[in-house]
């Protein structure tokens, strides 16, 4: 597999601030990565690519798929757009095209939060599920969102807080590791997907460029 390296044109630059947070993000991961995960390394800071190997004793255990991250102009002030690289995990809270319904990657997003965090919170929901299968309206998201634009058209208004739930029970992931870094619900996390996601809407065709690399 191949992905792209190149910073996304239509983005702005990383300002300082985002550079210097996660070349100490970069870092920290070098020398502790989360279990279960591998930074592909490339020159590109602005956008990671991660393995993410699913945990034994799941639905996934040792599936292997791809994580897209791309850190915004503020980091860590903006949550980064994260989304798996097609093909996508089957789960109730994945589509098709790897957006992720994920209420830390949204209104609960705090500066206090990392890409390992992020990551743990993923493979816990993953590691969660009872059942493989997409979400109820799979087809109609795929069809009418950006590629680009991360789990953003849900029309299920309970779903982030089922999200969270996954989170919250996942076995037998250290959740400790991440729980300082995930808010408690609040009434935002009622809001469906569709109602608060409008960046990340230029790179449709990078995302569907890179997609097609793979």
């Amino acid at each position: 597999m191949t992905s792209s390296t190149s910073a996304p044109s239509r983005k702005h630059a990383l300002s300082k601030i985002a550079c210097n947070r996660l070349q100490k993000e970069l870092v920290e991961w070098q020398v502790s990565p989360p279990a279960g995960f591998k930074h592909k390394v490339t020159d590109n800071l602005q956008r990671w690519i991660i393995e993410l190997v699913g945990a034994a004793g799941t639905l996934y255990a040792n599936e292997t798929y791809q994580l897209q991250v791309d850190f915004p102009e503020h980091y860590p002030m903006e949550a980064p757009q994260v989304v798996f690289v097609p093909p996508a995990p089957l789960h109730p809270h994945i589509y098709s095209n790897g957006h992720i319904c994920l209420d830390i990657l949204y209104d609960s997003w705090s500066p206090a939060m990392t890409v390992s965090s992020v990551c743990i919170s993923i493979l816990s929901m993953l590691s969660s599920s009872t059942v493989k299968q997409r979400p109820e309206d799979n087809d109609r998201h795929v069809r009418n969102s950006s590629a680009a634009v991360p789990a953003s058209r849900l029309q299920h208004s309970s779903i982030m807080l089922k999200a969270r739930h996954l989170i919250e029970i996942a076995i037998p992931l250290p959740l400790h590791l991440c729980s300082l870094s995930i808010p408690p619900p609040h009434t935002s996390s009622n809001i469906s997907c569709s109602q608060r996601q409008e960046r990340w809407t230029g790179d449709s065709d990078l995302q569907k460029s890179d997609a097609a690399e793979h």
